[in-house]
């Protein structure tokens, strides 16, 4: 099953790549990364461009997107609902561009757990070093932290985030989720 990966990014080129990397070096495919632009002025488009060039192939695709010029919306939660039309996956996943994967195995835990759920929800870990960065090691133990959630693409498409919402828009796809009656 096809795993997209959504990735909102504004001014993120010391990121991006290490990002990309890393979910390159995962075991599990196939892979689309769906990179969405919200307005860089720094090189992340051209790093990512670089590395779709480089990295895409049969089994990991690069797919690059701008917001203002694919959608008439700005923002953040305006470049994840792009992500999630454009993506092709049966999962989808929204990663914000400090994160990393570090465990190689990460993509392939969630997905046994989006075999059985609609959602999986987890947290991160944070990397220490000289920066204090955030990176997709699972614990399938949310109560106490901060979450992410990975979708069944049937799930979230049918409810996506709303492009108007600036901050608080991963509470407000939750509720309306809920409500939907799509998720328990």
């Amino acid at each position: 099953m096809l795993f997209s990966i959504v990735i909102p990014a504004r001014n993120e080129e010391e990121n991006i790549g290490k990002l990309i990397r890393s979910i390159f070096n995962q075991s599990y495919r196939p892979i689309e990364v769906i990179l969405v632009d919200d307005g860089s002025d720094d090189d992340t488009l051209n790093i990512a461009g670089d590395l779709k060039r480089e990295l895409s192939g049969k089994d990991f695709t690069i797919n690059i997107f701008e917001t203002g010029k694919d959608t008439p919306f700005k923002g953040t939660w305006a470049a994840k609902n792009l992500g999630i039309i454009e993506a092709k996956g049966e999962y989808i996943l929204i990663s914000d561009a400090d994160f990393q994967f570090i465990k190689k195995d990460t993509l392939t835990k969630i997905e046994k757990g989006l075999a059985d759920n609609q959602v999986v929800s987890f947290y991160l870990t944070p990397i220490i070093d000289n920066k204090l960065e955030n990176n997709l090691v699972l614990d399938f133990n949310p109560k106490e932290r901060p979450f992410y959630c990975a979708y069944q693409s049937e799930v979230i498409k049918k409810v996506p985030p709303d492009p108007k919402i600036g901050s608080g828009g991963d509470w407000d796809l939750s509720k309306r989720l809920g409500e939907s009656g799509l998720i328990k």
